[in-house]
């Protein structure tokens, strides 16, 4: 049972980092795109909760609003056509 790694799924036994109260091993604590080490700074994808790096932030970020504009549009259309 016990806490599983945000970053693998194995079992976490011991220290680990807690990001955004996600539970990691140190060592998967890594850009979801390239996987460097974020020790040097992070930036959490706004739907995935991913961390990027710096340099991939932007990117996972535009693929990640280009996804929820279409749910976004339809959950609005469901809620006028309701109020019809």
């Amino acid at each position: 049972f016990g806490t599983r790694c945000a970053g693998c799924q194995r079992p976490i036994d011991g220290p680990c980092l807690v990001v955004e109260g996600k539970k990691y091993h140190a060592a998967c604590f890594t850009c979801a795109e390239c996987g460097c080490s974020l020790k040097g700074g992070y930036a959490i994808a706004p739907i995935s909760g991913k961390p990027f790096c710096a340099a991939h932030i932007k990117e996972a970020k535009k693929r990640e609003a280009g996804r929820a504009a279409p749910a976004f549009e339809l959950a609005v259309e469901d809620a006028v056509a309701k109020e019809m």
